[in-house]
């Protein structure tokens, strides 16, 4: 089967074949994945984007305010595996009394325009 013959349910199905570069947007992903919830402690949760892949992790806080989001070097270190990224906060007043943080890192399928 040649690239003109997939369809957009398949296209991506080259990026997880073994004989995929190891910088295939969708391998890159997964191992960003792997290495972002390794070093946060928790689950990381990657949704497909027009453009690629973006892997998201929950940061979460102790009752007095402080980061328990496992080591913040690996975090960090993961995170900058991503083409781009960053992080979102909501304060408590908008989710019930929760404030919530997400850290977040994409992939682009794409390479940046110059």
């Amino acid at each position: 089967m040649t690239d003109h013959d997939r369809n957009d349910d398949t296209a991506d199905t080259a990026d997880t074949d073994d004989r995929a570069p190891d910088n295939a947007p969708l391998r890159r992903a997964w191992h960003l994945a792997e290495q972002l919830s390794a070093a946060g402690g928790g689950e990381a949760r990657m949704i497909v984007t027009e453009n690629g892949y973006r892997i998201e992790l929950a940061v979460h806080r102790d009752d007095d305010g402080t980061d328990d989001t496992g080591d913040h070097r690996a975090v960090l270190n993961a995170l900058a595996l991503g083409d781009r990224w960053g992080h979102t906060s909501s304060p408590p007043s908008r989710n019930n009394g929760t404030a919530r943080e997400t850290v977040w890192s994409e992939i682009h399928t794409d390479p940046p325009q110059e």
